[in-house]
């Protein structure tokens, strides 16, 4: 039985001489190389060349990382201040922002798509499903690293980290089991909503529509354990539930049933 009374979390894994192994990294590396994988795999059933495949997923990790680290220093600029050489020092001052990550990932695909006249919400849809295994274990990956825990907490799932004599929320943890509950049931709106009637249109783009609706909903919930965010968290909150109420709308416009109910009107 394991005891989380001022339970460490296991940042490093193992050392091999002077190299050391990192458990967020490496979980970090597997998720990129699995999330580039089944992307590979899925662009190229549509008929894409391989070449193509390869140059949007490079394209989509370094916009990724690039908007990852820029949301994180405007939002860390208290901590960082207006020093250039803070925000450009991963390894002395670490940190990456999660929603900045995905803008930057998805801005890529726009115009990767865009550039090439493919539809971009098939692609969407397709680097959605390869990106799910990344997002987990990314979110495991921090949980290990001791990262992102939440305002102390004295729910039973509340766990003591190194360094603090209280409980706190295990942000990260609770983020993975969401991603995970996320895609399973994306795996379920692939398999059914081309068959759906409440769907007319069956245009592309449903299953990116429903991860960023529920992600935001994961993120509105989450947002009020997060304990970094002194001066913005209700601003974060206040976004996440208007791109909820956004995505809903524009669910439902894309679905085609305003326009069937209009010609019904007109008949």
């Amino acid at each position: 039985m394991v005891s989380w009374k001022k339970q460490e979390m296991l940042p490093l894994l193992f050392s091999i001489g002077l190299i050391n192994f990192y458990s967020l990294g490496l979980l970090l590396g597997i998720g990129f190389f699995l999330a580039a994988f089944f992307i590979w795999r899925r662009l190229k059933d549509l008929g894409i060349e391989e070449e193509k495949v390869i140059d949007t997923i490079l394209l989509a990790a370094l916009l990724g990382l690039l908007f990852g680290r820029l949301f994180f220093v405007i939002l860390n600029l208290k901590l960082l201040g207006m020093t250039p050489l803070h925000w450009l020092f991963f390894s002395r001052y670490p940190g990456l922002s999660f929603w900045g990550g995905l803008f930057g990932i998805f801005l890529a695909v726009y115009w990767v798509s865009r550039r090439g006249n493919w539809d971009f919400w098939q692609w969407a849809d397709e680097f959605v499903y390869g990106l799910m295994p990344f997002l987990i274990l990314a979110q495991i990956g921090a949980f290990f690293d001791g990262s992102g825990f939440g305002k102390p907490t004295v729910l039973p799932w509340g766990i003591y980290t190194a360094g603090s004599l209280l409980k706190r929320q295990p942000l990260p943890l609770l983020m993975a089991l969401g991603f995970f509950l996320l895609w399973l049931f994306l795996l379920r709106i692939e398999r059914h909503w081309r068959t759906w009637s409440w769907y007319k249109s069956k245009a592309n783009g449903l299953v990116f529509l429903f991860f960023g609706l529920g992600a935001m909903l994961m993120n509105s919930v989450i947002s009020f354990w997060r304990d970094n965010l002194l001066y913005w968290s209700w601003l974060e909150i206040g976004l996440s539930l208007g791109l909820v109420i956004f995505l809903t709308v524009f669910i439902y416009l894309r679905s085609g049933r305003r326009q069937i109910g209009k010609t019904k009107k007109k008949n």
